[in-house]
């Protein structure tokens, strides 16, 4: 059995990485469904002691109170049924939609506000979802004195503020104009790869699954656009786990598959791929294993970082010169068939933020970890001109709990660009490659990132650079985001959907039923 020593060891960062997953937002009050106060509770007395009974007289007989037989449901007699769209209306400013269907707070003598995830404006538009929510609950739900129905990639909103708008399936609402934008790809709901148009047209399988035991994805287009790379993980037998990196055209040809190797990230030249060495699963979602660079012209495989606890891969600088990744050292501790433990120590050469030359050489901590600041960095993404890395932050006292830009050439963490608070509510994503995700517009406009299980604003958010501010695009549980090539439109996954919308955060549209999009750069 393996444990860790905790010095910021590989467990801090795997907890720590779950907690940035699950962070949200502060409650945005509207004027829709308000959750009622919980009762006070009564003040507890300390009942008299009972005397010891003598068992020379019988105690007295008890007859249970009946059960009081349960008030049936009335039967749903509105107009809305499942799978119709509907709009926000009547609530003078917005909608509260909630994690579950009631008014109630998610759990015991918890804040009844923590149950909000987004407060919708009047004139939103919604598909009500059908075939089932969470294992087959059939809508709409009684509750608290209302009918509560599912908002696809929303969460459940209260009758009285919902009006018939139309019949229809996806896409909605159209958008024509996207339809030569290039293509995006995505994971079906069969959970192939499937490519489209951007307008949600021309849906076409290109990679399926071996058997019910492989997985694919992420996926990740080459720089020219037409190439796409992802991880296939079979699961063979009991503990068995085989990995590799699949590249296909965009007819689905396989182009490579390369053994051993996960969450591959191209090269800006398209010549080279950053990935992981798999050696193990690490647990919540990562990796155990070293960094490495794969040339594909000759099949030549360095190393860059020594085998540590690892969510993705490390990220390529604009020119294809350094990578950037986080470390830190710890050390193990195996116990052995005799009884003995073997200690093993793992170093990074320098804890925090790490920059290193393509070929490995050169490497050099740009952002140290220190007692005071975050307790951890991951998932950086370098902007296009290449003179600012954005990573995930999780704080320490009043630290940054979001995302710090880090200015290459003086290895300063500047900007904070906070999350809202955490609202303590809901459940997690646990890790992976999304875990603290951003991707930058490709003029450096925007950094999108992305906000979930909270109180009050959930979705994709939009930072304009130059201005310093954010947008929100609603959505209960957003992931994958990626940029159109011309940087004004984004794609992004959530609720088992794929949405599309303008990268000032109008437009919003639901695609085609399917996860992990990315869109193709040219």
């Amino acid at each position: 059995m393996m444990r860790l020593a905790l010095f910021l060891g590989p467990v801090a960062v795997i907890f720590a990485a779950a907690a940035t997953c699950f962070g949200s937002a502060a409650f945005s009050a509207g004027t829709g469904p308000s959750p009622s106060p919980s009762p006070s509770p009564s003040p507890y007395a300390e009942p008299s002691p009972r005397p010891a009974p003598d068992f020379d007289v019988p105690e007295p007989s008890y007859t249970p109170a009946p059960t009081p037989t349960p008030v049936p449901t009335p039967a749903h007699t509105g107009p809305l049924k499942e799978g119709d769209w509907v709009q926000v209306s009547g609530t003078g400013s917005c909608l509260n939609v909630r994690m579950q269907p009631s008014l109630a707070a998610p759990y015991p003598e918890g804040d009844p506000a923590t149950a909000i995830l987004n407060c919708l404006p009047d004139g939103f538009i919604a598909q009500l979802s059908f075939g089932g929510i969470g294992g087959g609950v059939a809508m709409p739900v009684s509750a608290d004195g209302h009918w509560w129905w599912y908002l696809l990639g929303q969460g459940w909103a209260a009758e009285e503020w919902l009006t018939f708008h139309h019949e229809g399936g996806i896409p909605y609402p159209m958008r024509p104009e996207l339809a030569t934008a290039g293509l995006i790809a995505y994971i079906g709901s069969d959970q192939n790869v499937w490519v489209m148009n951007a307008d949600g047209s021309g849906q076409r399988m290109i990679a399926a699954r071996s058997s019910e035991n492989e997985y694919l994805g992420p996926l990740q287009w080459s720089p020219p656009g037409n190439l796409l790379s992802f991880t296939v993980r079979g699961y063979e037998k009991p503990g068995g786990v085989a990995v590799s990196t699949r590249i296909i055209d965009t007819a689905g040809a396989v182009m490579a598959d390369l053994p051993g190797l996960v969450e591959a990230v191209w090269s800006p030249d398209a010549t080279r791929l950053s990935a992981i060495r798999y050696e193990t699963d690490g647990g919540m979602g990562g990796y155990t294993g070293p960094l490495v660079v794969f040339d594909l012209r000759n099949g030549v495989e360095t190393p860059v970082a020594t085998s540590n606890y690892q969510l993705t891969a490390a990220a390529w600088s604009p020119d294809g010169r350094q990578l950037a990744y986080t470390c830190l050292s710890f050390v193990s501790q195996e116990s052995q068939p005799d009884g003995t433990t073997k200690e093993t120590r793992v170093e990074c050469g320098g804890d925090g933020v790490r920059v290193v030359s393509a070929d490995g050489s050169e490497g050099r901590v740009l952002l140290p970890y220190t007692a005071d600041g975050p307790q951890y960095y991951s998932n950086p993404s370098w902007s296009p001109d290449g003179r600012t890395i954005s990573l995930s932050t999780s704080p320490t006292g009043t630290t940054c709990r979001g995302y710090a830009l880090v200015d290459v050439a003086s290895g300063g963490a500047g900007t904070c660009v906070a999350l809202p608070p955490w609202g303590g509510a809901g459940g997690g994503c646990g890790g992976s490659s999304e875990t603290g995700a951003t991707d930058w517009s490709p003029d450096g406009r925007y950094l999108a990132y992305h906000s979930m299980y909270g109180a009050g604003t959930n979705g994709v958010y939009l930072y304009d650079m130059a201005a310093g501010t954010s947008r929100v695009i609603p959505n209960s549980n957003p992931s994958s985001m990626s940029f159109s090539a011309d940087g004004a439109h984004l794609v992004f996954g959530g609720s088992r959907y794929v949405w599309v919308a303008d990268a000032d955060g109008s437009g919003l549209a639901v695609l085609v039923a399917g996860s992990g999009p990315a869109w193709q750069p040219r």
